[in-house]
């Protein structure tokens, strides 16, 4: 369990938005509780067809998995740097899913959210 002050290290490293990781398209939030550490990625994509959602949901779920790593790698650095302990994270699971938001009967282009959710618990 991490102390009070290693909570506030943590939740100032989180909240910086100037942090790598983050950008226009693609999006990284957090949330902390208890001894948890949830990591959510969030992109809008456009599928062509019916076909291609399985195609790139693949891509995306590799891309996405890449990226946060780094995020954790990010916030295992800056933690390490401004508390004299290292920060230990043990991943627990991890779920990806997508929500369509914009299809046509006319189109065959869909418009979708693809998010993957990332859950880590904090073994300090």
């Amino acid at each position: 369990m991490l102390t009070f002050e290693q909570t506030n290290i943590l939740g100032q490293i989180l909240t910086d938005k100037s942090a790598p990781g983050q950008g226009n398209i693609a999006s990284i939030t957090s949330h902390l509780q208890g001894d948890t550490l949830i990591l959510t990625y969030q992109t809008i994509v456009n599928f062509a067809s019916e076909r291609s959602l399985r195609l790139q949901t693949d891509k995306l779920a590799y891309e996405s998995s890449q990226i946060l790593k780094k995020k954790v790698s990010n916030i295992k650095k800056l933690f390490s740097e401004s508390s004299d302990d290292p920060l230990s994270l043990k991943e627990e699971g991890a779920t990806d899913d997508v929500e369509l938001i914009q299809a046509t009967s006319i189109s065959p282009l869909k418009v979708g959210y693809y998010r993957r959710k990332v859950r880590f618990r904090i073994e300090n």
